[in-house]
């Protein structure tokens, strides 16, 4: 099981300089591999609003990507509900000085590292975190096995 961070989504929805490669990975995938959470939506929700507001995309291109993603949500990716032992070990993450994940960082590496799935992700953070502990990391253009730079 792979856990999609919302910055893969939002490069493979929307116009990013990783959108081909991170648009080709998704598609290599088996449907049920990939693993988002309730959380996941409400980052994707708020990453197009910003996108919006700053002139990244505009409303056409906002309500493509929020229907792609429902699509690709109800069809291919399986949803996990964040649990109280996720906040909990979000909150412990996201108050280490070595390792200074934002809070929605912090909470989307716990469910990976919780249920012992990789964590795929463009986010340099989120990388950092998973060297720390040794947890597996995926670019979204690679194979699990062999992505540990």
């Amino acid at each position: 099981m792979i856990y999609v961070d919302t910055s893969v989504l939002v490069a493979a929805l929307t116009r990013e300089p990783a959108s081909e490669r991170t648009q080709a990975w998704m598609s290599d995938q088996d449907a049920g591999v990939l693993a988002i959470s309730h959380w996941t939506r409400v980052e994707f929700a708020a990453a197009l609003r910003f996108k919006l507001a700053t002139d990244q995309i505009d409303q056409g291109q906002r309500a493509a990507a929020t229907t792609q993603f429902a699509e690709i949500a109800s069809y291919g990716l399986t949803l996990w509900l964040p649990e109280a032992e996720d906040f909990e070990e979000a909150a412990r993450l996201a108050a280490s000085d070595a390792l200074a994940l934002r809070g929605p960082d912090a909470l989307h590496f716990a469910m990976a590292w919780r249920r012992g799935a990789a964590l795929c992700t463009l986010d340099n953070g989120l990388r950092h975190a998973c060297d720390v502990f040794g947890h597996p990391a995926v670019r979204p253009w690679t194979h699990p096995a062999a992505d540990r730079s």
